[in-house]
């Protein structure tokens, strides 16, 4: 990624944090979740990232514009009956390709270690095939295998995970970095906003607001996503499996 520039909005100081990270890959659920968490909490943004090789286009929010890659945080008050650690959320409508997912990368995680982030989730859309289809999970470290124990899903124990979320995977890995990756079955199609609702539930195990929030609006955010990001899609071949996004695929 050619001149990635990072933009610093806030430096507010986050406490035991977790990172929650959603771009658009399959059913769009990344950005579906990460998009309602931000505006749940009220989360301002920390920081913006871009370059001269992504998307030229900006989001506006509030009437403020801001580039492609948003970072967010939340930091819960001191008299809190919580014992849970702050939260910081990285979101985006278009995903970064091929070549922009190694330094993207780690700038993310060199931005995680500066602010102190304890725990990093990673929300992955994978193909649905069945209305049976189980959520999966894996994790960079012992530690981050742990605590993905909470989240009571099958553990992907073999298997091939492309893109962001993979390098993301392999590099907390080698800098000791708890990275833990929900892969959620959703339309391959469209944007889903059920496949949505079972990651935020997953998430309040770890993010107790999460548990009592109204997840209707879901379907709206769900409907205004698909807009905004076919306005910027190009067309993709049908039964082209060689030409699907990066984004778009599991094996094991």
């Amino acid at each position: 990624m050619s001149g990635l520039r990072v933009i610093r909005y806030d430096d507010e100081n986050l406490k035991d944090a977790t990172a929650i990270v959603g771009f658009p890959t399959v059913g769009l659920v990344g950005s579906i979740v990460t998009s309602f968490i931000i505006k749940e909490f009220g989360m301002p943004v920390f920081r913006g990232m871009s370059s001269d090789d992504m998307s030229p286009y900006c989001i506006l929010l509030n009437g403020e514009p801001y580039p492609p890659i948003r970072v967010h945080g939340f930091c819960r008050k001191e008299d809190t009956d919580t014992d849970c650690g702050d939260l910081m959320v990285v979101t985006s409508e278009v995903s970064p390709n091929i070549q922009q997912c190694y330094m993207l990368t780690r700038e993310l995680l060199d931005m995680f270690a500066d602010y102190g982030i304890k725990r990093i989730i990673c929300i992955e859309g994978i193909p649905r095939f069945g209305e049976t289809d189980s959520m999966y999970a894996c994790g960079s470290t012992p530690a981050a295998r742990e605590v993905m124990k909470t989240f009571g899903v099958e553990e992907l124990e073999n298997g091939m995970i492309k893109g962001l979320t993979g390098v993301m995977l392999f590099e907390g890995k080698e800098r000791n970095m708890d990275v833990i990756t929900l892969l959620c079955p959703a339309d391959q199609k469209l944007p889903d906003p059920r496949a949505a609702v079972d990651i935020v539930e997953q998430l309040a195990k770890v993010v107790p607001e999460l548990k009592n929030v109204d997840t209707e609006p879901l379907m709206k955010e769900a409907e205004e996503l698909e807009k905004r990001i076919m306005a910027h899609a190009e067309p993709v071949p049908e039964n082209s499996a060689d030409t699907l996004p990066y984004d778009q695929n599991l094996y094991g």
